[in-house]
């Protein structure tokens, strides 16, 4: 008797034991269904673009960038998640307390937000907001910086890309003289920047076209979702044909085509611009959309990045530039028509300015050592919809450096800012049409790489 009480405690402990596994697991599968289905509410919606950038560009002069502290510690991640990636979409989001203070700041400083974004790199959840009174910015702005909570206030900045209205040239034989000049159609017989990967911080880029398409890596759009627009977007397309065009990809005649600086390199393209006219020679962008194209950009693994922009100085986008400069991301960037060297994003420490060469004899282009020369008039590039037209900026020269940029870091993986620039000053010199110029053959046989130009 004692034996059968035994063995049927055993089996009544059993069950018990069951019943418990099964109430756990049901509870487990509780709280992954509460995840799946809301995130737990931790991870925000996703932000509209477009309806974002009509708000910016109908009052730009009201917009207020603010950062808060959002520390990863305090996040609870998706089931499977990590703690990479960036946006609304990717495990890193916006916590309790950080969500709690920008609707608190918002309220008691009488703004809007228009758009919210945690940045990871930074450990800080950024939002745009819109100053709802007639309180002036620059009171509203001061008053949040003072504010313990707020980690960064600043007015929404804006920037331009940085093209020319170009005069046609006179000789067929010059159309590709640019390429030519850099020593780039000689340094190609070594390297062609195979896979260096190369962030476009721009406009859309037309992604279909022949000499392009095949090397286009990612995309990603912060201005709208309007990506039949993205592929028709000029200024970004023209830098990164300049970059990047590789005619041997176009199903076309080869001979018709032209050839990037670093024609087997990889584009990560990232529209942070918009065009504000009708032949797409000006684009704006904004404070916000940079930030989200700079942290794309490091989560994308770039190698180099290249900024065809410029603007006023910015604390939170020269934070980011300075995180990508210290991390080894080869950042180059425009300097703009004034010489102006305290705009963004020449005045960040380790980017590589680069300004349009000018006339062979013009003794004032060595005036500022800290910026390099590449042919910036007259150049001929990629358009969209498979076209071809000659532009003229510093937006140009930034693409030419940005290509040889690749070309020596696909033989030097390990050059950063600092290495890609010492070493093209060194090697730069004047040429039978500017003062001075960057010569990546030269700066090849610096590093033991036998590169000889035709003619010499």
């Amino acid at each position: 008797m004692t034996e059968i009480s035994t063995v049927s405690e055993k089996r009544e402990e059993r069950a018990a034991k069951r019943g418990a596994s099964a109430r756990a697991l049901l509870r487990w599968l509780a709280m992954c269904v509460c995840c799946a289905t809301s995130a737990c509410a931790l991870v925000p919606a996703a932000s509209n673009s477009a309806a974002m950038t009509q708000r910016v560009i109908a009052h730009p002069d009201r917009m207020i960038v603010l950062a808060v502290a959002n520390p990863p510690e305090t996040l609870m991640l998706r089931a499977g998640s990590t703690s990479h990636g960036y946006g609304a979409a990717s495990g890193y989001a916006t916590g309790d307390g950080a969500r709690a203070n920008v609707t608190a700041l918002a309220e008691q400083y009488g703004l809007r937000e228009v758009s919210a974004w945690p940045i990871p790199s930074l450990n800080v959840d950024c939002a745009m907001l819109e100053i709802v009174g007639d309180a002036p910015r620059e009171t509203v702005v001061a008053k949040l910086a003072a504010d313990p909570r707020v980690n960064l206030a600043e007015p929404l900045q804006t920037y331009h890309t940085l093209g020319d209205a170009p005069p046609k040239p006179t000789a067929y034989a010059d159309l590709q003289q640019g390429l030519r000049e850099i020593g780039a159609d000689a340094a190609q017989k070594l390297a062609r920047g195979d896979e260096v990967r190369i962030a476009v911080i721009d406009t859309g880029v037309d992604t279909t076209h022949p000499e392009l398409r095949d090397r286009i890596a990612n995309t990603h759009n912060f201005v709208d979702d309007d990506w039949d627009q993205f592929n028709r977007d000029r200024h970004g397309t023209e830098v990164a044909g300049i970059i990047a065009a590789d005619r041997g990809s176009a199903a076309s005649d080869q001979a018709s085509g032209i050839e990037g600086v670093a024609p087997r390199a990889k584009i990560i393209a990232l529209k942070a611009c918009w065009e504000q006219d009708g032949n797409g020679r000006s684009a704006v962008c904004h404070t916000f959309t940079l930030a989200e194209a700079l942290q794309a950009a490091l989560e994308d693994h770039a190698q180099i990045v290249n900024l065809s922009l410029g603007g006023p100085p910015d604390p939170l986008l020269s934070e980011l530039v300075a995180l990508l400069v210290k991390k080894g991301v080869v950042v180059v960037g425009a300097v703009q028509p004034s010489g102006d060297m305290n705009a963004f994003p020449v005045n960040v420490p380790g980017v590589i300015a680069v300004a349009s060469a000018g006339k062979s004899g013009d003794a004032a282009i060595e005036a500022d050592a800290r910026v390099l020369y590449a042919p910036g008039k007259n150049v001929l590039t990629l358009t969209p919809g498979g076209h071809y037209d000659f532009q003229s900026g510093s937006s140009f020269a930034t693409a030419y450096v940005s290509g040889t940029a690749a070309l020596l870091v696909g033989l030097q993986p390990r050059f950063n800012s600092y290495k890609v620039a010492a070493l093209l000053d060194q090697t730069s010199g004047p040429t039978q049409w500017h003062a001075r110029v960057i010569n990546v053959c030269r700066a090849m046989a610096t590093l033991s790489r036998p590169c000889v130009e035709a003619g010499r």
